[in-house]
């Protein structure tokens, strides 16, 4: 058992707490909800080595262990 004294953060954050979620959890909570999703496209050990955008789309360029690939992806507008 671990004891914290968030009062010592209180100088340093509005947020004086501390919450954790292991990287492993969060990678299957986020993959969950994605396989319920048609157009999700989800893949591990890959690279995303840069983007085209084109209108309407982007061209995302991977570095797959099978070598480069160009992945079509659309976009619903910029930010």
């Amino acid at each position: 058992m671990a004891n914290f004294e968030m009062d010592l953060l209180a100088d340093s954050t509005r947020y004086p707490f501390r919450l954790q979620l292991e990287q492993y959890e969060f990678t299957r909570l986020v993959a969950a909800v994605l396989e319920g999703i048609d157009s999700a496209d989800l893949r591990f050990n890959v690279e995303a080595k840069g983007f085209t955008e084109t209108a309407g789309h982007v061209i995302v360029q991977l570095d797959t262990a099978a070598g480069e690939e160009q992945l079509p992806a659309s976009f619903f507008g910029h930010c």
